[in-house]
């Protein structure tokens, strides 16, 4: 998981919209929402309320400064699409 996919996670524990991700890590909504569905695909969420309850319950137990991106891997067996590229890391490419 990337870091920009794990400050996302981080930011849906705080209830903000896709706008305001966007503007706090400098992407469109659109690209927030891909990569909202990304995580959704990759930690087995099928839905948005799955996707915030996954996220509230690994921060809740730890530091969300201290926390790591591969501590995350941990809640939910990876999907086989994992393997794929993260529309995330595609436009950071870009």
């Amino acid at each position: 998981m990337s870091e920009r996919e794990f400050k996302l996670l981080q930011m849906l524990t705080h209830g903000l919209t896709s706008a305001e991700m966007g503007s706090r890590i400098n992407r469109s909504v659109k690209g927030v929402d891909a990569g909202r569905a990304w995580l959704s695909t990759r930690l087995d969420a099928h839905s948005a309320a799955d996707l915030t309850r996954l996220a509230v319950e690994f921060f809740k137990t730890r530091n969300p400064h201290t926390a790591s991106v591969q501590a995350l891997a941990t809640l939910r067996p990876r999907s086989p699409v994992s393997a794929l590229r993260s529309p995330l890391s595609v436009m950071r490419d870009a």
